[in-house]
């Protein structure tokens, strides 16, 4: 089945300085919030590193495409 790692394809960060760059020691690519919504679909699953992040993100979301897709802080 492989490692996690290779069925995530990016990584978001609203940072600007880290669109473009990739997670260390992962080397999964860093996007932008304009990529996620572009990219993702309602099937995707969204992890959140950081679960004091939850509300903010789901009101990211909202309006978007995305915006009932499965969300799961860790």
């Amino acid at each position: 089945m492989g490692l996690l790692t290779d069925r995530v394809p990016f990584a978001v960060d609203l940072n600007p300085d880290k669109v473009g760059t990739f997670m260390r020691g992962s080397k999964i690519p860093i996007c932008s919030k304009d990529d996620l919504i572009a990219s993702a679909s309602t099937d995707d699953l969204l992890l959140l590193a950081n679960p004091n992040y939850l509300s903010e993100i789901k009101q990211m979301l909202l309006g978007s495409r995305i915006e009932h897709m499965e969300t799961i802080s860790l």
